[in-house]
């Protein structure tokens, strides 16, 4: 009796140090834990390759001093881009502690830009470091500089925000919402898409509009008309992890519209007797599904599409039904048009950049097997229909157009 209450009593006691010594560790704080002043703290991120093979980092860092001083007499810019370059990316982050007083610190990541000549090359080595890093969070888009390096986006100054990281950012999703020629791409959907064996990736294009030079100037934000901007560009197609090719606006639109990723945007049709009618889309939900007809895949696009008319400029009664349905008609054959054309483009350099793949495995997943192998040549000839319900609901503050008299 006196050695089971022994062995109890040892239990207890020994739960009671456990207990204590958690406690302990619980009430010495984060062991790895750093101060705000000791971290420059990264908005954007460029990744460039040059002739010798080196990668070329650009980091954008936030001057706080600068930030905090609301006054408009602040101690310079708002940024600090730092560069260094090395023979791994890694290095190359590290190498930037030689120039800034500060550890980058990419946890407040906004935008990672990637130099056309780099993307053309292959982007899978350069994101590994960025996948792999515990303090990367994943609500930062991916883009890429179209004629340009990384290294030069980061480098101009932008109007009405003051770093030129959030701009794009910014930018980018107004422009991915209201007009849809864009797209944020974020890491995580980028790497999934890279290592998929049928769907190929595309990110948004940034373009630099106007004399690269006069952007790097402080000036080039005091004029009333900046001699050089920002823009967003159309997608990149990618085939694996390799820039191959460029859609046109139009192209990039389709995509949008066959992905499902059209919130809002504008877009005109030609009217019956000539001239032209602009369309504000805003609703439009569009799924695809893989169909098997004489052993062959086909994709069937269905599209739901609700628009409001927001500009007229022919003779066209609008308030007769009889023509709200040829326009109808009308819209029904552009969106057509614009997704055919995004489609070809795409089939020409045999990258499946919309999951057409991805359906018919799901559907059919015996069949896919003996297409898989060869799918981009199988992507390259697929047929595809379209059916589209498109539906014009309202006509705006006037039932007819604006006429001028003696017309």
């Amino acid at each position: 009796m006196s050695q089971q209450i022994s062995l109890n009593q040892f239990r207890r006691a020994a739960w009671i140090v456990l207990s204590v010594l958690l406690l302990t560790g619980l009430l010495t704080g984060c062991w790895n834990r750093r101060e705000l002043n000791e971290l420059a703290i990264t908005v954007g991120l460029g990744l460039d390759v040059d002739d010798e093979g080196n990668y070329v980092v650009s980091a954008q860092v936030v001057n706080p001093s600068s930030i905090a001083n609301r006054s408009g007499s602040g101690s310079g810019s708002a940024v600090v881009t730092y560069v260094s370059k090395a023979s791994t990316v890694y290095e190359a982050v590290r190498k930037i502690t030689k120039q800034s007083p500060r550890k980058i610190y990419v946890a407040h990541l906004r935008i990672l830009i990637i130099g056309e000549k780099l993307a053309r090359q292959g982007v899978a080595p350069v994101l590994d470091l960025l996948a792999r890093d515990y303090e990367v969070r994943n609500d930062f888009y991916v883009t890429v500089a179209k004629d340009a390096t990384a290294q030069d986006v980061l480098s101009v100054f932008t109007p009405l925000e003051v770093i030129p990281a959030e701009k794009i950012f910014s930018t980018l999703t107004t422009a991915e919402k209201a007009f849809a020629p864009s797209i944020g791409i974020y890491l995580d959907e980028l790497l999934t898409s890279i290592m998929s064996k049928s769907k190929s990736p595309v990110l948004t294009g940034i373009i630099i509009n106007g004399n690269m030079e006069e952007g790097k100037q402080p000036g080039n934000i005091s004029s009333i008309d900046p001699p050089t901007r920002l823009e967003i560009g159309n997608l990149a197609l990618f085939k694996k992890d390799r820039l191959i090719t460029w859609f046109n606006e139009k192209e990039s639109k389709g995509y949008n519209y066959i992905t499902n990723n059209v919130e809002n945007t504008v877009g005109h049709i030609p009217c019956p007797d000539g001239g032209l009618l602009n369309l504000e889309l805003i609703h439009v939900n569009t799924k695809f599904k893989a169909e098997m007809r004489r052993k062959e895949p086909l994709i069937l696009i269905k599209s739901r599409v609700e628009a409001n008319i927001g500009e007229v400029m022919c003779k066209v009664d609008i308030s007769d039904p009889k023509v709200i349905d040829e326009l109808e008609t009308s819209a029904k054959k552009t969106l057509i048009d614009i997704m055919g054309a995004s489609i070809k483009k795409a089939q020409k350099y045999k990258a499946d950049i919309y999951g057409f793949g991805e359906a018919v495995h799901r559907r059919y997943p015996q069949e896919w097997k003996a297409m898989e192998k060869d799918w981009p040549e199988r992507f390259a000839d697929i047929k595809v229909e379209y059916k589209i319900d498109y539906a014009i609901r309202r006509t705006g503050t006037l039932n007819r157009r604006i006429i001028v008299e003696g017309e």
